[in-house]
């Protein structure tokens, strides 16, 4: 079961990426809040505001860590 759930979760990691990146071509001024961007977790909807760019390369939720 847990390695269902980790593939589940690596799929919507990919998919959250490709979104991200449509989201930033075609609707930048949705994703820019106070010059930072909003991470929504995919698996419990934690959201965080704040500038990604300060976090570490792989932040993840820290609801589901």
């Amino acid at each position: 079961m847990a390695e269902i759930v980790k593939t589940f979760a690596l799929q919507h990691e990919h998919h959250a990426e490709v979104t991200c990146e449509l989201v930033e071509k075609y609707a930048p001024e949705s994703v820019k809040i106070y010059n930072s961007k909003h991470y929504v977790c995919n698996i419990c909807g934690y959201e965080y505001i704040g500038d990604l760019d300060k976090e570490p390369n792989d932040f993840t939720c820290p609801v589901c860590t």
